[in-house]
């Protein structure tokens, strides 16, 4: 089966789904602008945010205080847990001020990745900056932007997308985006565990042909096997380091809870908080299954048939961007004791992406809709952000 593109080109079925080329230049600045000032200006209340719980022996560690437990080897999260706080103490010192300054700026240049991965997939311009939109205001990003240890999900999910959308970049970049998509998602290897998926899935990638020209299929599957050492050396840490025994924070268990723990995750993703409720009941982890039983539904569905008004440009997307969410999802599938909303921070990210394709491509971005789409995003943060 073929499609074709804008100019009338064939498209085989199983080439790369790549962007849709732009007139304007000048829209796509806007769109990145837009959400930028929306999520920034939204998330300004974090400002009153002060230290509580793990805050203070991230504090307390890189001020080189007695009576902490030291760490023998190299530490897991090394970035988010050890380099960020030795950096940013001397510096700010207990100034919580500009630290949430700094994770509010990292969530909103995250969701600004989001509408250059969507242009690069091929979405129109409304969806992608919906989906910018969408992502920024997020309940899910809520605890990690109030609270200091909640750079951990910040740094790993912004680096996370950005390995995503340089990998993306790729086919148009070559080799030096590959390089920085790999060296982005060891940094988000280093944050936090939801980057410890990136390797399978530019394994997908890579063997969909997507972001990697033919005459660097090579080298793309050597920088993979690279990533994967990386990934499990991160993963060993992690079980060194954190309490992982039965009945201990950090303790696993098999697939029956995994499969629980996706209906935990998915109830939360789907829900439009910003107060989440901890223990849900049997029908609320139904739903949650169900929104991945849609999700896959849909995707099949686009996959097929094509994105809504006829349009075949990144049909593919709805699936893999649900690849992308069980991804950052698996590493907290197992646990135990340990689920929180926020634990789905950057699956958040691929949901954004995946929803937006339900948005008809006849309807166009014309600048009155986008600055309404803005205030309306701005003004539901703000009432979120002081509930």
């Amino acid at each position: 089966a073929t499609s074709s593109t804008s100019t009338g080109e064939p498209l085989e079925a199983n080439e790369p789904i790549d962007a849709v080329p732009e007139p304007s230049a000048r829209r796509d600045l806007l769109i990145q602008v837009a959400v930028f000032v929306a999520a920034v200006l939204g998330r300004l209340p974090a400002q009153g945010a002060w230290w509580n719980q793990d805050d203070w022996g991230l504090l307390a560690r890189a001020a080189g205080l007695a009576g902490l437990e030291p760490v023998n080897g190299f530490p897991a999260r090394w970035l988010s847990q050890h380099f960020y706080w030795q950096v940013t103490w001397p510096v700010f010192g207990l100034n919580a001020d500009v630290h949430s300054l700094i994770r509010i700026v990292l969530h909103a240049l995250a969701a600004v990745l989001i509408t250059r991965i969507g242009k690069r997939v091929g979405l129109a311009p409304l969806p992608r900056f919906l989906a910018g939109l969408l992502f920024a205001a997020s309940p899910l990003a809520f605890t990690p932007l109030y609270w200091a240890a909640g750079i951990q999900e910040l740094l790993g999910g912004f680096f996370a997308i950005l390995a995503v959308e340089r990998w993306l970049a790729g086919r148009d970049e070559g080799r030096r985006a590959l390089v920085w998509a790999c060296v982005a998602a060891a940094l988000s290897m280093l944050a936090k565990e939801m980057g410890l998926g990136l390797p399978l899935l530019f394994l997908v990638f890579a063997w969909a042909g997507i972001g990697v020209d033919v005459r660097d299929k090579a080298f793309a599957w050597a920088m993979i096997l690279l990533l994967m050492g990386a990934a499990v050396a991160e993963a060993v840490l992690v079980v060194m380091h954190f309490p992982v025994q039965a009945g201990e924070p950090y303790a696993t268990g098999g697939l029956m809870r995994v499969i629980y723990n996706l209906g935990v995750y998915g109830f939360w993703m789907g829900s439009v908080g910003p107060i989440f409720r901890a223990n849900q009941t049997g029908l609320m982890i139904m739903a949650g299954h169900a929104v991945f039983v849609v999700w896959l539904g849909w995707g099949i569905w686009c996959l097929k048939r094509g994105l809504p008004g006829g349009r075949r440009e990144g049909r593919g997307l709805p699936l893999l961007a649900l690849v992308a969410a069980l991804m950052a999802l698996a590493p907290a599938l197992p646990l135990t004791r340990h689920q929180f909303p926020y634990l789905a921070y950057t699956a958040e990210a691929a949901g954004a992406l995946a929803l937006v394709t339900i948005v008809p491509s006849r309807f166009k971005l014309r600048p009155v809709v986008m600055g309404v789409l803005t205030a309306v995003s701005y003004t539901h943060l703000r009432a979120h952000e002081t509930t």
